[in-house]
């Protein structure tokens, strides 16, 4: 009989830890593993006699068309079904870093709105107006900056229309605040919207990011770059819900500094900043379904 109930509370013993293992393993990342794809070396798309300066910063994707940002203000323009240089400009306005990059909801004159983080300095998002021959502000987005204890980017989550700072606060510690997104009559008369504590609709900080990168959001997860080397090479994966990361992919095989993230179908794109040669930024893909 004791052995009969010893072996009894052993099966409900396992019972209750593959039950609390399923839980919570339900309540992790849910995808594919994230293994990388080389897409394409931008140093071979571009001609010779196209001179790309600043390193390379964000990335955004529009139909089939990529705009790589560069520090300062240069953007280049891929087309991504053929992996064919379309064409490079200078940003009017617009010599930040460039850091992040994102479409949004309303339209310009050829594609919907980019949303382009200074990230230093006064950390203004530049909306711009992009065409395949230029791009020229039509607003500017401050936030007062309360909890950050450096720079700080944005990104949009355009099925909601919320706009998200996200930035340093603490050597491993990142913050994440929520508006909602301003639309361009909410402009005052110098083209300018001022968003302040009063306006966060939510906060919340992250753990486990050193050197934040690009930013892209899809449904409950947000993909985060992290790191440039000598230090660690990452992507993270954030639950907006959770609050908290699920995923880490060591990307230093990759070798180069993990830039601006975005995501077409069923793939992340990721533009990765090759030192000193800007012109030789490197694109990857990552199954995320």
């Amino acid at each position: 009989k004791k052995i009969r109930k010893m072996i009894k509370k052993f099966f409900i013993a396992l019972a209750v830890a593959l039950a609390f293992g399923l839980v919570a393993s339900a309540q992790g990342y849910k995808g594919p593993e994230l293994t990388p794809e080389f897409v394409c070396d931008l140093g071979k798309l571009t001609p010779k006699n196209v001179k790309v300066k600043g390193a390379t910063q964000g990335f955004a994707i529009h139909g089939k068309y990529g705009f790589v940002l560069h520090d300062k203000g240069q953007c280049v323009v891929i087309d991504m079904k053929k992996n064919k240089f379309v064409s490079t400009f200078m940003l009017e306005g617009n010599t930040s870093h460039c850091n992040n990059a994102s479409f949004g909801v309303e339209k310009g004159t050829k594609f919907p709105l980019l949303y382009i983080s200074g990230c230093k300095g006064d950390h203004c998002c530049y909306v711009t107006d992009i065409t395949l021959d230029g791009g020229r502000i039509v607003q500017k987005i401050f936030h007062s900056g309360e909890g950050y204890t450096g720079s700080f980017d944005w990104f949009i989550d355009r099925k909601n229309k919320i706009i998200y700072t996200y930035g340093s606060c603490g050597d491993m510690r990142k913050l994440v605040k929520k508006f909602k997104l301003p639309e361009l009559a909410d402009s005052d008369t110098k083209g300018e919207v001022h968003l302040t504590q009063a306006d966060v609709l939510e906060e919340f900080p992250i753990e486990g990011i050193r050197i934040y990168q690009g930013s892209v959001l899809k449904g409950r997860y947000a993909y985060l770059g992290d790191g440039y080397p000598p230090h660690d090479r990452l992507l993270h994966v954030l639950d907006m819900d959770a609050k908290k990361l699920v995923k880490t992919v060591n990307l230093n095989d990759l070798q180069h500094e993990p830039e601006g993230v975005d995501i077409k179908g069923k793939w992340l794109y990721m533009v990765l900043h090759v030192s000193k040669q800007p012109r030789d930024g490197q694109i990857y893909r990552f199954r995320i379904r």
